[in-house]
């Protein structure tokens, strides 16, 4: 399968997606915990550009770090 141009969500910026296949899509390199995923999920129904899902990474982890 291809790769298909999105929109994402939360920016609008355009953004190519694999989800036909995670682990040769760019997001799959993103580390993002559970909560992370989460929040994600529980406010978008769809993808985000990985711009995006590198500041929800960032954002949990200095939460985490608060919570220490």
């Amino acid at each position: 399968m291809k790769t298909e141009t999105k929109i994402c969500p939360k920016c609008g910026d355009t953004f190519e997606c694999n989800n036909y296949n995670i682990f040769k899509c760019a997001c799959i390199n993103v580390p993002l915990d559970a909560s992370a995923r989460q929040l994600i999920a529980e406010t978008y129904d769809d993808c985000l550009c990985i711009s995006c899902l590198r500041e929800y990474a960032a954002k949990c982890i200095a939460e985490s770090d608060i919570k220490d």
